[in-house]
């Protein structure tokens, strides 16, 4: 056989392909993190660290930590409204880009060392959020 024509196929589900059992203390531990956090949080509040340079220590690791959860929550329960909030988070989130393309809570003359030495760390967490949101519709079906 010739190896040049055997391909390796990759595919990710599609969002709610998979569930755990209705009754599965897993599945009902999801559905409270989605609902009880993710669907009501406030994640425009979250940008406000960036928008308002509260350069508060660690405060801006949070909006890509959310965003990474409702990624994967998304992936698996395919809420769509989900889906919508992520989105219009990254909107906000790179709306708040300085002009060389920074995203910081700190102030322009404390970074790189801002927020208590936290800035670097957030820029991490804000990057893979963005990440996780391009994941999330890149590989997922959004039709």
């Amino acid at each position: 056989m010739d190896k040049a024509k055997i391909r390796d196929r990759f595919f990710m589900l599609k969002p709610g392909s998979v569930s755990l059992a209705g009754d599965d203390i897993f599945d009902r531990k999801i559905r409270i993190v989605e609902n009880g956090l993710l669907k009501v949080l406030d994640y425009r509040g979250l940008g406000d660290y960036y928008r308002e340079k509260r350069n508060q220590f660690a405060a801006g690791e949070f909006w890509g930590k959310v965003m990474r959860a409702s990624g994967v929550i998304y992936g698996y329960t395919g809420d769509r409204w989900l889906l919508e909030k992520m989105r219009v988070a990254v909107d906000d989130i790179l709306s708040l880009q300085g002009p060389d393309g920074e995203i910081s809570t700190a102030p322009k003359e404390l970074q790189p060392n801002g927020s208590g030495g936290a800035d670097l760390w957030e820029r991490k967490y804000v990057m893979l959020g963005l990440l996780e949101y391009y994941r999330v519709i890149s590989y997922c079906d959004e039709e």
